[in-house]
């Protein structure tokens, strides 16, 4: 919208974004008027003074995060306070919402406050608190050689709180069908114990955890594990429902901070109806023993946010749409030796231009791999606008059905430079908080994308600002 403003309204604004710069130590890219809709528990919970189940505030756009502000009454935004009660000013950080609606006032109001980001967008997205900025412990309980030494060793209760410090608030741990069974199925005790070790540390540590299981009996993402015929087996199926009701009746009474994720990374299209059921039945089936646990599920090709829009309805309020955004797929996973087409030798300059993403595209992944939307081929390649365009089909989606999003991974290859891979993270993530997406980037340590790794040492503390 193109707007005059007088000077005077033009020194408000200047001030607003002076002194709210001050509060949060970051730039502000935009402000909101936003009226917050919630019932008196949640008003309680968030310390709003308010007498009635509305008030009015700004969301204001920061570069690395979004708030909700509430001015004292006798501001300027007294205005939309007046009979709501007595309020005070209060500053809230967008992650401390869920399931709020913001609705759009009537008509334009205080000519200053400009807005220059669509209201139609962030205003009714359910998000998944507690689980927004995460990360992940690849390659511990899963992806690994599965003996008792490497379990104890790779990741201790040290690794959970170093973790802690770096200001996520969950961990995913994934973990292999291995882990807790024999090929014939019969439980290893001990495997549980290691699971029960990471809730406790997560716990101690005031984390939240998701339970991914990376690989099941006759499934895996990894076709070299060997695992095959899950989806086209009812006694393989019969076997991983069976699992999950022994997480659950292991685990689900810790459902305040721990979140169940059916099966990583679901490859083929043709798999989507079956794997619908699937999942389906195996929710029923957890349900009947954790009737509140959150409980993600992704779609085909590898959990691609693409497939979102092709999963089932959610079966419950609780059911959390996952997804893995490694994109573009040229850039995160240059070199990479486990892709067959691709040049071990192969770089990519995060600055590239978009011409020649496409060629590298062409010369080193087959075509299902490459997404691009169309753009001049000078144009920046990897900017805000790249994500929301690959996003805005699965956004539309969790809108409609009033699910939250949730990104199980995300990272660059540690073939990348380590400023490359800085440039990545801050583009990713501002797209992320602009939507209130979760997410956990892959992985803590080793996996080729190492975040404690020494060839990330030079830019950590800022990819840290940026999970």
């Amino acid at each position: 919208m193109d707007m005059t403003y007088s000077s005077e309204t033009e020194r408000e604004r200047e001030q607003f974004f002076k002194e709210f710069e001050a509060k949060v130590n970051e730039k502000v890219n935009g402000l909101e008027l936003a009226e917050f809709r919630a019932d008196s528990s949640i008003c309680k919970e968030l310390n709003l003074n308010t007498y009635r189940p509305s008030i009015w505030g700004l969301l204001v756009f920061c570069e690395k995060n979004v708030y909700y502000y509430v001015a004292p009454q006798e501001s300027y935004m007294s205005f939309f306070t007046k009979g709501a009660g007595r309020t005070e000013e209060k500053l809230l950080h967008i992650s401390q919402f869920s399931d709020i609606k913001f609705a759009l006032p009537q008509k334009k109001l205080f000519s200053f406050l400009n807005p220059e980001i669509s209201r139609s967008i962030l205003m009714s997205y359910k998000n998944l608190s507690g689980y927004l900025k995460g990360i992940n412990f690849g390659g511990w309980l899963s992806q690994c050689v599965h003996t008792e030494d490497h379990y104890r060793t790779f990741i201790t209760e040290d690794d959970v709180k170093a973790a802690s410090s770096w200001g996520i608030d969950h961990i995913r741990v994934p973990v292999d069908y291995d882990l807790v069974e024999t090929s014939d199925g019969v439980y290893r005790e001990q495997g549980f114990v290691h699971i029960q070790n990471a809730v406790d540390w997560c716990k101690k540590y005031s984390l939240h955890m998701i339970l991914d299981l990376h690989k099941t009996f006759g499934y895996s993402f990894d076709d070299g594990e060997g695992e095959t015929g899950f989806f086209y087996n009812k006694d393989y199926q019969e076997r991983f429902y069976r699992l999950w009701e022994e997480f659950a009746k292991r685990f689900g009474k810790n459902d305040d901070m721990l979140a169940f994720e059916l099966l990583n990374e679901v490859t083929k299209k043709e798999y989507c109806e079956i794997w619908n059921e699937v999942a389906l039945q195996c929710i029923k089936r957890i349900r009947a023993i954790c009737p509140n646990v959150k409980i993600l599920v992704g779609g085909y090709y590898n959990n691609s946010i693409t497939a979102v829009p092709d999963l089932y309805k959610p079966y419950d309020e609780n059911i959390v749409y996952n997804f893995h955004c490694y994109e573009p797929l040229i850039f995160t996973h240059q070199g990479a030796s486990w892709i067959p087409t691709m040049d071990t030798k192969f770089r990519l300059d995060f600055d590239s231009p978009r011409s020649k993403y496409i060629n590298a595209c062409k010369e080193q992944l087959v075509p299902e791999q490459i997404n691009f939307p169309d753009a001049p081929e000078d144009s920046a390649t990897v900017t805000p606008e790249y994500f929301e365009n690959l996003f805005a089909p699965a956004l539309k989606t969790a809108q409609e059905r009033n699910v939250a999003l949730y990104c199980g991974e995300y990272g660059v290859i540690n073939l990348a430079t380590a400023e490359d891979t800085l440039k990545w993270y801050r583009v990713i993530n501002s797209v992320f908080t602009k939507y209130g997406i979760g997410r956990a980037a892959w992985s803590y340590k080793k996996m080729d994308f190492g975040l404690s790794d020494a060839h990330l040492d030079s830019v950590r503390k800022d990819i840290l600002e940026y999970l």
